[in-house]
């Protein structure tokens, strides 16, 4: 793997991680539990990384697989990388598309974690097998910023994550409020 992918991996290995630990020692029926209607579960917020994701995954490896159409990076591609964590930053809620939000009604905390860390095993094979002669390529479609490098796939990733954890510790605040009024 080269080496900025392998730092931009660990980074959001290690991130991944954290999320898990720290959802550890929570029952899982909490995990599973909507802070009000309309709103996601923990779950919902991690199998929704998941499937972006895959998504990521699934893309890239198309067009590996075809190798036609990919564009050179340029100065296009710097700002939208830029964009990245601006547009992520931003305490807007953006709609996800509903293939990445289309939820079976129960999910099981021991299978996402599963689904999870199959899925990043998947990523981690992607990377290692990656063309050098494509690192500088607009090899990633992103819905909102367009075409993007591979590190800039990761990057991504790693600030989706980050903007998911955050509503993660929001869900479980409301929860845990929701608990402490019915009590």
């Amino acid at each position: 793997m080269h080496k900025k992918l392998q730092l931009q991996f660990d980074k959001i290995e290690r991130q991944r991680v954290q999320i898990i630990e720290s959802l550890d020692n929570i029952a899982p029926a909490i995990l599973d539990t909507a802070p009000a209607p309309g709103k996601w579960t923990v779950l919902q917020n991690i199998q929704h990384l998941i499937l972006i994701e895959q998504a990521s995954i699934s893309y890239i490896q198309k067009k590996l697989h075809y190798r036609s159409n990919i564009p050179k990076a340029n100065w296009k591609t710097a700002i939208r990388s830029w964009s990245i964590n601006w547009v992520l930053d931003i305490p807007l809620k953006i709609k996800s598309p509903k293939a990445f939000s289309n939820f079976p009604d129960q999910l099981n905390f021991q299978q996402v974690l599963k689904e999870w860390e199959e899925t990043r095993i998947a990523l981690r094979q992607l990377l290692e097998d990656f063309p050098e002669d494509l690192l500088n390529s607009g090899i990633y479609k992103h819905a909102l910023l367009g075409k993007l490098r591979m590190i800039d796939a990761l990057v991504f990733i790693y600030e989706h994550t980050k903007r998911h954890f955050k509503q993660i510790q929001r869900t479980l605040k409301e929860i845990d409020l929701m608990e402490n009024v019915s009590t």
